[in-house]
């Protein structure tokens, strides 16, 4: 027997690497719910299983699976967003029957940390909300709150048959180092022009964003008498960008003067000096770079 924090692992057996087919491996977690599963030969097919497995029904919001839902994009979330509990039991029940390696369930309730975090940070007005996010992609339920329908909307967004929803904030004052663009001024700030213009997709529900963005502020700061290009901010999760795709974030990108239709990504160490090169090297303007002075020039 094997042991890891909140889980037991029965009759698992190293033969299973010599492709034994009928072994079989029962996961028992907080020592009530126990999992029966073959285990398969083929060892990719064990790990999307125990990808299942290894996380309760309702998956705790943290910084854990929120990585793996904004940022690796790895597993999509379904996220029941409610002020109270009526509708806790059935989106445990269908969180129950439709648990896959692709999806978690959270239910997140805006009465504590977490769930009033993600609420904000979404722009959500009407409550209870049902919402499949995955990167910087949202699928949003707009039927009555009924355990089939909310079923048939979960189903047929694995099956590829939801409409992504288009968002875009309300314009923005920009201060003097930094523009925020939207889903509605991206092409005017970033593709009509002729700038070198650097984008952070970027989004608050992202721990690490905070700390990009001060950089990335710094280093507009530092560059700041350079006319041929500029800084421009978006929020990701509540601004759609329908040219781009948004791999992961934070993501750094400069759309240069001359060739916006191929723009360059950053995938260096998101320090100062590392980010100015990758500037230098990819501007097409002139980019000056101060030897001295105050903090964010270099």
């Amino acid at each position: 027997m094997n042991e890891l924090p909140e889980y037991n692992f029965y009759h698992m057996s190293n033969n299973y690497f010599n492709g034994t087919k009928n072994s079989t491996l029962i996961i028992q977690h907080d020592k009530t719910i126990k999992t029966s599963i073959k285990i398969p030969s083929n060892h990719f097919l064990l790990l999307n299983i125990l990808k299942a497995e290894l996380f309760p029904t309702i998956a705790p919001i943290n910084k854990q699976t929120m990585n793996l839902v904004f940022t690796q994009g790895t597993r999509a979330g379904v996220f029941l967003l409610t002020s109270h509990s009526e509708l806790n039991e059935i989106f445990t029940k269908l969180a129950t029957e439709l648990k896959s390696p692709e999806l978690l369930f959270f239910i997140a309730n805006v009465n504590e940390k977490e769930g009033k975090a993600l609420y904000d940070n979404l722009d959500m007005e009407e409550l209870p909300r049902i919402e499949v996010l995955r990167k910087n992609k949202r699928f949003v339920y707009k039927d009555n709150m009924i355990e089939r329908s909310i079923k048939e909307f979960i189903e047929d967004y694995k099956n590829n048959r939801v409409v992504r929803f288009i968002k875009s904030e309300e314009v923005s004052k920009n201060d003097n180092v930094m523009v925020k663009a939207i889903g509605n001024t991206f092409d005017e700030e970033v593709l009509n022009n002729k700038l070198d213009v650097v984008v952070l997709f970027c989004s608050n529900l992202y721990y690490l964003c905070s700390f990009v963005e001060s950089t990335f502020r710094d280093i507009g700061k530092g560059l700041r008498k350079n006319r041929g290009i500029k800084f421009v901010e978006i929020d990701t999760l509540k601004n759609d960008v329908e040219y781009f795709e948004v791999e992961y974030f934070p993501l750094i990108v400069i759309f240069p003067a001359n060739h916006k239709d191929t723009p360059i990504v950053f995938k260096g160490e998101r320090t100062e000096a590392e980010i100015v090169e990758f500037l230098k090297v990819n501007s097409d303007n002139y980019l000056a770079i101060p030897e001295v002075g105050i903090k964010g020039d270099y």
